[in-house]
């Protein structure tokens, strides 16, 4: 089995997901462990 620390940021928003692989499994496992926001969209702007 193997397992992975997964991290996804998009625009102020970091979520953290444990990811699983295993001859085992029919699918690789994809767990949500955290989801955080900040407030950096709203100091972004369009000029």
């Amino acid at each position: 089995m193997t397992a992975k620390l997964l991290f996804v940021a998009d625009l102020g928003r970091l979520r953290t997901f444990w990811l699983e692989e295993s001859r085992d499994f029919s699918h690789a496992r994809l767990r949500l462990l955290d989801d955080s926001q900040t407030n950096v969209s709203e100091h972004l702007s369009q000029e």
